[in-house]
């Protein structure tokens, strides 16, 4: 095939894909526009102990296995049931979990809570609480 048959094939066709996309596009803004804002809150703790000179392999070891204890305590059902019942949230523990994560970085020492919520003042509370309880 020639070049202008090609053009000619566009020049016929072509409102389909300019309508396709235009489509897609309105669509897409629409479907955007009407979701709720999640916010995103963290919350930053150190576990182990402070940086000592004379820290051993076993501190090192004994502190990253409380780090991850203590990531898998955020989300732990009477975790998050203390959570609820200090902010007296409107919601069950299996739907705070979904909510909350916790990420332990042994490297750093850091464990990190991140709480999900529709309004941001609501996720600093949840993460923070989640970490206090």
């Amino acid at each position: 095939m020639e070049l202008k048959n090609y053009f000619a094939i566009l020049r016929r066709w072509g409102w389909i894909m300019l309508l396709c996309t235009a489509l897609a596009g309105v669509t897409g803004y629409l479907y955007i526009s009407r979701q709720s804002p999640v916010y995103q809150s963290r919350a930053r703790y150190l576990i182990g102990p402070a940086l000592d000179p004379n820290v051993t392999r076993s501190d090192i070891q004994t502190s990253s296995q409380i780090g991850q204890t203590y990531d898998e305590l955020a989300t732990s059902r009477p975790v998050l049931e203390a959570v609820i019942a200090k902010l007296n949230l409107d919601t069950t523990p299996e739907l705070l979990k979904g909510q909350l994560g916790g990420t332990f970085i042994d490297t750093t020492q850091i464990l990190t809570i991140r709480a999900n919520a529709g309004d941001a003042d609501v996720a600093a509370k949840i993460a923070n609480a989640s970490a206090m309880s």
